[in-house]
């Protein structure tokens, strides 16, 4: 593999849109009903719950992209886990911490909606809680963090499939994986097709996938080449997900394809930033402010529920968000701008000084 890992800052504004586009499904679309917005504006915005997808398909892109390049390297396992542990956990056991001194001072009962679920702290602290969620999401105060167990558990595994599998035959098997995902999801049914990792495997094996072929060379040598095509492509996908979603169908999570369709968009917008150069696309993700946003965006979908919760509680004493006047929209705006506040804290006083000292572990 001979492209190193080097820093691709429009990655950073590709992952601040995927963050918002989880803002505008649990802030806007997940307090109003289709009759109370226009309807090409609910229609237009119901693909947003797909911003998890494209996370995890920049997921499979930069740990599969590290992986493949330091496979050689003695220190292989004992760095990827070490710099993933203290990248991932330390903001995650915050949330954790917090959800159960909640419990122990004796809030709890004041905001029920955070609380309950029946699923145990034990499969939390272990990145297991997804198993649990066939009977629902469980506590609202964690229940996003299905995705960290998903994402936690394919980083658990998927360093042993690259460094025991022949390099040659991981395209194949990235293929295979990404094919028989949404025959599970039709397979498992709803929410187990959500929650689970071999349902989701297709968005991550697809970031894994081009992380392969950008490593050796070939989307510079094959793709490259052929840029206005690929932008051609690009857009057409986008449309097709479009017209699902006016159509109504692609604001179903559970869907069988669904998915499929946004590990594929998502994948070709990633190539589309590898290859580009200049263009109005490639300026936006670049901005500093979306920049900036993509940096604290693990602490903004941690917590941005649990502060939009809370703030409606105690403001307007309403135990479920829901848009039905202009307190409303004013509270809502509120917990953006407190959650932004908090991730900018919790970035600069925890993420970064623990991601400084997972790079002390060198490949």
């Amino acid at each position: 593999m001979k492209n190193p890992p080097n820093y691709i800052k429009e990655l950073d504004g590709l992952r601040a849109f995927a963050i918002l586009l989880v803002i505008v499904w649990h802030y806007l679309l997940g307090q109003t009903t289709q009759d109370m917005l226009p309807n090409y504006v609910w229609l237009g915005l119901s693909w947003s719950w797909s911003g998890v997808d494209m996370f995890f398909v920049l997921s499979g892109f930069l740990i599969g992209r590290i992986l493949l390049f330091y496979k050689s390297s003695p220190n292989y396992f004992k760095t990827f886990y070490a710099r993933r542990f203290f990248r991932i956990f330390p903001p995650y056991y915050i949330l954790l911490g917090g959800y159960i001194l909640f419990q122990l001072v004796g809030w709890a009962s004041q905001f029920p909606v955070l609380v309950g679920g029946g699923i145990p702290n034990y499969a939390y602290a272990l990145y297991i809680q997804n198993f649990f969620m066939s009977n629902g999401f469980g506590a609202n105060w964690l229940a996003i963090t299905w995705s960290l167990a998903v994402e936690e558990q394919f980083y658990l595994l998927f360093p042993l499939l690259i460094y025991y599998l022949p390099q040659k035959n991981l395209p194949k098997i990235f293929l295979t994986g990404i094919l028989l995902a949404p025959i599970i999801r039709a397979v498992l049914g709803s929410p187990e097709a959500y929650v689970l990792l071999p349902a989701r495997m297709d968005a991550l094996l697809m970031g894994a996938l081009i992380a392969y072929y950008y490593q050796n060379g070939s989307i510079s040598t094959w793709i490259a080449p052929h840029k206005r095509t690929l932008s051609l492509i690009t857009v057409l996908v986008f449309g097709i997900m479009l017209a699902l979603a006016f159509e109504g169908t692609g604001k179903n999570t559970g869907g069988i394809l669904n998915h499929s369709l946004y590990a594929l968009l998502y994948g070709l917008v990633i190539i589309n930033i590898l290859v580009q150069q200049g263009g109005v696309f490639m300026r936006v993700l670049a901005n500093p402010v979306l920049r900036y946003i993509g940096k604290i965006s693990y602490s903004i979908y941690l917590f941005h529920q649990v502060i939009f919760l809370l703030l409606t509680k105690l403001v307007l004493n309403k135990d479920i968000p829901w848009i039905e006047n202009s307190n409303d929209v004013w509270v809502t705006f509120l917990a953006f701008a407190c959650t932004i506040a908090f991730s900018s804290l919790l970035y600069f006083t925890v993420e970064k000084p623990t991601q400084k000292i997972g790079k002390r572990f060198a490949y």
